[in-house]
């Protein structure tokens, strides 16, 4: 979502509170859990903030690649099963 890419492009933790305030205005009663974690568990984001652009970019796009690597594993065993892979 690019109202959610704008906090991970942020440049400080200000920026990207006021970034997910606006993910919010749009969003929010879709995915109120978003509001929920920023309230609740805004400690520790800020700092992420702390690391240069480039570690932080590494970060999340990690993630990424590991969420990729987990739905291949799993289109893996439904082949072992006799379906197809999607």
């Amino acid at each position: 979502m690019a109202g959610l890419k704008k906090v991970n492009v942020a440049a400080s933790g200000e920026e990207a509170w006021y970034a997910l305030d606006g993910f919010n205005g749009k969003w929010g009663s879709k995915y109120p859990q978003i509001n929920k974690m920023r309230e609740e568990d805004w400690d520790g984001l800020p700092e992420c903030f702390k690391y240069p652009d480039e570690a932080r970019r590494a970060i999340y796009t990690a993630d990424a690649v590991e969420g990729f690597h987990r739905m291949l594993r799993e289109s893996t065993k439904a082949g072992k099963s006799g379906a197809p892979p999607t």
